[in-house]
């Protein structure tokens, strides 16, 4: 141990460590990098499912579309051609833009309502199995709402 001169003249102090600082700036830097990329890709499947279907959709082949809707038993090929086909309000589709993708929060249940015909839609908290993408349709307004479940991967329309 190298003894100071005197109180006047004090052996100098060891430069501070750098390094739990520079951690610590790339722990915050990586953080945030990958909030970003995370947020962008989260939905990365259903967004390609919707683009795999408009694009069908564009392209006029219907029958692909459908079986890329992967429709319950209940959703015939003749009530999916009058839900996309060329006689809807939007005409056939020529062009789309996904304007927005809304995760949702809890789980719908249809409840059925006195006399059987009409349904109540009930929503209960947790985990949701699907997110709610809307797509303008040649460039009209408002923009087609599609429910896209996870899993397995499927697209209808959304229950509210």
């Amino acid at each position: 141990m190298v003894m100071a001169d005197s109180l006047l003249n004090p052996e100098p102090l060891p430069p501070p460590n750098p390094w739990p600082v520079r951690i610590t700036i790339a722990v915050v830097v990586l953080g945030l990098v990958g909030l970003v990329v995370y947020s962008r890709f989260r939905y990365y499947g259903e967004e390609k499912l919707v683009r795999e279907f408009m694009d069908t959709l564009v392209a006029g082949h219907y029958q692909n579309a459908y079986q890329i809707w992967n429709p319950t038993e209940a959703y015939s090929y003749q009530a999916f051609l009058e839900d996309w086909g060329e006689t809807t309000s939007f005409g056939r589709v020529r062009s789309y833009e996904i304007v927005q993708i809304k995760p949702t929060s809890g789980v719908i249940l249809q409840v059925p309502i006195e006399g059987g015909e009409r349904q109540r839609n009930l929503r209960v908290r947790g985990a949701s199995s699907g997110v709610i993408i809307s797509v303008r349709i040649n460039g009209l307004e408002p923009p087609a709402r599609l429910w896209v479940e996870t899993n397995p991967p499927r697209l209808a329309f959304p229950p509210y």
